[in-house]
């Protein structure tokens, strides 16, 4: 896989994680308690500065809600990079860029064929060379 399809995969797991965690964010809203007792997003977005900034505490609460969503959001990406994801979709999506090896590894190693053996030559940039056999 390129780097930039590898980029642009964790560009979308990071966007669907943190639209996820919003999500739930936005449901937990229906439970009157929850909806009494979290920052307003509204008052966020419309007067910023005069909203967080009424109080120290008023900072430090919005600030605690923001971690809860980032653990929140955190703990998606953890279940995902540990395939513990009950949809199948983002399993064939996912499961096959995933991987616990180097590509070193994998070219060098795992998919050489049996009769070869593996030479690493460097050539640096003062004009000086290294070599290295890779067993």
């Amino acid at each position: 896989m390129s780097t930039a399809v590898e980029g642009a995969n964790l560009a979308f797991v990071a966007m669907l994680v943190n639209a996820a965690a919003l999500a739930l964010y936005g449901f937990a809203q229906t439970v009157p308690f929850v909806r009494d007792h979290s920052p307003s997003i509204v008052q966020i977005l419309r007067e910023t500065e005069s909203y967080l900034l009424e109080s120290n505490s008023r900072l430090a609460y919005v600030g605690t809600w923001a971690a809860a969503l980032l653990a929140v959001s955190s703990g998606l990406v953890v279940a995902i990079a540990y395939r513990a994801w009950p949809n199948k979709l983002l399993a064939k999506l996912f499961a096959k860029s995933l991987s616990d090896e180097s590509v070193w590894h994998r070219y060098f190693f795992v998919e050489q064929p049996n009769d070869t053996y593996v030479y690493l030559e460097c050539y640096l940039t003062d004009g000086r060379q290294t070599t290295d056999p890779l067993a």
